[in-house]
């Protein structure tokens, strides 16, 4: 799916949400960190002057971002993982972005709550994506919790039983 991916979506993405992207990246300010950053897609759309590390679980779609960060002469700290287990201390970054991904991650309350327990206080959660989610604000703490609008026509996913 990696080689595919880009063209498959690019026309729906641009139909459904325009310029998302380029909006959502220029929220980031500071030691990004941009969970399932897929095929990199986003790279191009980050200020000039933050430092940006990328997390991604497929080995195909990060390779693919790497390719794409070489090609922009973008620096980039690129890593394998998974947004639902960071492997980043508590508190270490300053933006945390994550676009059109929390519908492919089984457990996107487990992956909110990483993003938020990776962001300094008064840092900035930055999500952009086509399915509403409780996790965006059952997994963020009131220091992090803002102003948040869901546009989608499904109604969010239940949180899992404690």
């Amino acid at each position: 799916m990696a080689p595919r991916y880009d063209r498959v979506t690019a026309v729906a993405e641009r139909l459904l949400f325009g310029d998302g992207r380029r909006w959502a990246c220029a929220q980031a300010s500071g030691q990004v960190l941009e969970a399932a950053v897929g095929t990199g897609r986003n790279l191009a759309c980050y200020p000039a002057d933050v430092q940006l590390t990328g997390v991604e679980l497929s080995p195909g779609m990060l390779a693919q971002a790497q390719a794409r960060a070489e090609t922009l002469h973008r620096r980039v700290d690129l890593r394998l993982g998974d947004a639902q287990h960071l492997t980043f201390p508590d508190a270490t970054f300053d933006t945390v972005l994550a676009t059109l991904t929390l519908c492919s991650i089984p457990d996107d309350h487990a992956a909110v709550r990483e993003m938020a327990r990776v962001l300094r206080p008064g840092g900035r959660l930055v999500l952009l994506d086509h399915v509403a989610s409780s996790a965006a604000a059952s997994g963020c703490s009131p220091a992090t919790a803002g102003p948040a609008r869901s546009s989608s026509s499904r109604p969010p996913r239940p949180a899992p039983a404690s």
